[in-house]
């Protein structure tokens, strides 16, 4: 039975994506359509019918002109589109959060197989289970509302729990808005005018703040419950679960170097190849094999103004740090391949080869499975401005400079005596504490901070993409491990969406839908949005002079 039901589904599947492509085609074809049109290309239709068009458009316009005004004019405008319980959410608001919904996700449209080149309305879009087809416009309109239900519904809580924003917060959205001015006044414009023409009429300066205003409300909220939430997991119940499997939350590191199978070739040449990759048996000969391959593969290369000594760095490319096995499992699509790494009875200097589909991975095991510590440290940050001058001739940069600086406050510090209170004592030294990979987001500081030969007490500098920071590591902390924190975040992740999925199912909370008042954002939304798509074609045919199909 289980079986049958499977084949059905399946058949749905297939039946479904059928549909989607003969959809998405004609689509294709009517935008086809809409960009001969735009070229100036003549409509070869009978004038007859064209004339015909005129006469009753004429007379829809004058028939219903009174409805028009209601549905899209400005009664129109101030009708909600949606309603959360009590509180009314007004057409220039929803149609604002689905611009920012659309602006947020455009660069990464082509990704998701969106059109990114063509209006977002009517463009059909196949679910993610593959059981239906919709569009592109349905399902941000769905998004959206459910995103607008819990951020109305998470407000309301707050304002019953009395939270108010710190002062910290305000002024930040005081220094927001005092940009906004500034900027509307480079364009000549005052604060409301600018905003109706960069997003849509009924946004005022009194609104916009305001709406800033909800979602940082609604931002501090949600971190505070979020962390009651965590609370609410003792250390025992963490270690409980990490003991249930400990291997899912350690990290290895290793070096890698893939080998693509030829089709046309044997098919063992691949596996020899990484066989031989793997002949040294040390570390240092796993480095080497890899920049000697790359140089070779690269000697004959005609453009002879590239060092291609510096081009590939070796010791870089091949490694993996700090990898778990769900990102071993994803990456390299074999949970088996995962498996080898975190086998109890692996150990460092240990290699293999991996063969995929693709290809075959010459793999040499840097790091044997183990528990990320955290770590507190102290540092010190060197900014360099966005618009930092560009220096002249033989002047050193505002980034050479940081680094200049940097380089000699480290060595005073170490001249002075090089202790922790003497660093504690610079000007600007703040702590972090706890601190795992990737918080900071500077891949550059992970490879210092959490070298498995690093010690307390040292200090480096590094160089970041807006600067530099001097950093001192003060303890290892062996009694506070990243796993605590994962775990930990989990839990506190349920239990918000189960807090979050229980507010929707509030009635004072419930989903009311308003057509009139929908009707209007929806127009407005459109008018955003394909003005915005149509402002980045122009932007590639300005900057890359071509067509936006071109380019892609």
């Amino acid at each position: 039975m289980a079986d049958k039901d499977l084949s059905q589904q399946e058949k749905q599947r297939l039946k479904e994506k059928e549909k989607f492509e003969r959809e998405r085609k004609k689509w294709k074809q009517q935008e086809s359509k809409k960009r001969v049109r735009k070229s100036g290309k003549k409509d070869r239709g009978p004038a007859l019918f064209k004339l015909l068009a005129v006469v009753v458009a004429a007379a829809i316009v004058l028939g219903i002109a009174s409805i028009f005004t209601s549905a899209y004019g400005v009664p129109g405008r101030y009708m909600p589109a949606l309603t959360v319980g009590s509180q009314n959410i007004d057409a220039p608001v929803w149609a604002f959060s689905f611009y920012n919904m659309y602006h947020n996700m455009y660069a990464y449209g082509m990704y998701y197989g969106i059109d990114t080149g063509a209006s977002l309305f009517g463009q059909p879009m196949l679910e993610e289970d593959g059981s239906s087809t919709t569009t592109w416009d349905a399902y941000f309109r769905r998004t959206i509302n459910q995103s607008l239900q819990n951020e109305f519904a998470i407000y309301a809580e707050a304002q019953k729990a009395g939270f108010k924003l710190d002062q910290e917060a305000l002024d930040a959205l005081d220094q927001e808005m005092a940009k906004l001015k500034t900027t509307a006044m480079g364009a000549a414009m005052s604060v409301g005018a600018y905003l109706r023409n960069a997003y849509v009429a009924g946004i005022t300066e009194r609104k916009f703040r305001a709406l800033q205003e909800r979602m940082l409300v609604v931002q501090g909220f949600s971190a505070q419950k979020r962390e009651e939430f965590r609370a609410n997991h003792p250390d025992d119940e963490l270690q409980a679960a990490y003991d249930e499997d400990p291997t899912a939350y350690h990290q290895v590191d290793f070096r890698i170097y893939a080998f693509a199978k030829d089709g046309e070739g044997p098919a063992d040449l691949a596996v020899r190849q990484a066989e031989e990759f793997l002949a040294a048996g040390t570390e240092e000969g796993f480095i080497a094999a890899a920049q000697k391959r790359y140089d070779d593969e690269h000697q004959h290369e005609e453009d002879e103004e590239l060092d291609h000594e510096h081009d590939y760095d070796a010791d870089a490319a091949t490694l993996s740090p700090r990898r778990n096995k769900a990102y071993i499992t994803n990456t390299y699509g074999d949970e088996g391949f995962a498996d080898w790494f975190f086998d109890a009875a692996r150990k460092a200097g240990d290699s293999t080869t991996w063969e995929t589909d693709s290809s075959v991975y010459a793999v040499y095991l840097v790091r044997p499975a183990y528990a990320q510590a955290t770590v507190d440290l102290y540092s010190i940050i060197f900014d360099v401005a966005t618009d930092a001058p560009t220096p002249g001739e033989g002047e050193p940069t505002a980034q050479e400079k940081a680094k200049q600086s940097a380089d000699d406050l480290l060595a005073k510090w170490q001249k002075d005596g090089g202790t922790k209170e003497d660093f504690m004592a610079l000007k600007g030294a703040e702590l972090t504490e706890k601190a795992a990979p990737g918080d900071a987001g500077i891949a550059e500081l992970d490879s210092w901070l959490f070298d498995a030969a690093r010690k307390a007490g040292e200090a480096t500098v590094i160089e970041t993409p807006a600067g530099c920071m001097v950093v001192y590591l003060s303890s290892l902390n062996e009694d506070n491990f990243v796993w605590q924190r994962e775990i930990a975040d989990k839990f506190m992740e349920e239990d918000y969406a189960a807090y979050v999925q229980d507010l929707q199912q509030q009635p004072q909370y419930a989903l009311g839908y308003h057509g009139i008042g929908n009707r209007y954002a929806m127009r407005y939304a459109q008018k955003m949005c394909d003005a915005y798509m149509e402002s980045m074609k122009d932007y590639m045919a300005n900057q890359y002079g071509m067509d936006y199909y071109d380019y892609y």
